[in-house]
């Protein structure tokens, strides 16, 4: 009995780096919504195409046993799938990457002021006294609740 393995080790392979790059740049790849994806799909195709004449021309084969059994012409659904798979991950990273380049000197300041803000509220904060000892800010002056 065969079993379809391309698949499912496929979608394990990209997904999650698919998935940590749309948690890393949503809103850049959303603001180029209509631009990589045809880009995505024009790379899928190509090289599907070119798959297909390498496995015409013999330059390669898929053991059929881990395959699901579907095919656009001679490619199997699991080789176009790596494709797109693949152009996707390369131009999202493509579209964050430029994004954020684009954007550092704004990125960097918004950390800088993420950090100092932070910097801020830790030395804001009041340290919370041994029991017996007056808070510093305490207007009645009490310690521990045994000092009644």
């Amino acid at each position: 009995m065969s079993h379809p393995a391309y698949l499912p080790f496929l979608l394990v392979w990209a997904l999650p780096v698919l998935a940590l790059q749309w948690l890393a740049g949503a809103r850049y790849l959303w603001r180029e919504r209509r631009r990589w994806p045809w880009v995505v799909l024009a790379l899928g195709a190509y090289l599907t195409l070119a798959d297909a004449v390498a496995i015409a021309a013999g330059i390669w084969r898929f053991d059929t046993r881990a395959l699901l059994g579907v095919y656009l012409g001679n490619v199997p659904l699991e080789e176009t799938l790596f494709y797109l798979l693949t152009a996707a991950m390369v131009v999202q990273g493509f579209v964050i990457a430029w994004a954020a380049w684009d954007e550092r000197h704004a990125l960097v300041a918004r950390w800088r002021r993420r950090l100092r803000l932070t910097r801020q509220a830790r030395e804001e904060s009041v340290a919370i006294p041994p029991m017996g000892q007056p808070a510093a800010a305490d207007p009645v002056g009490g310690g521990s609740i045994h000092d009644a």
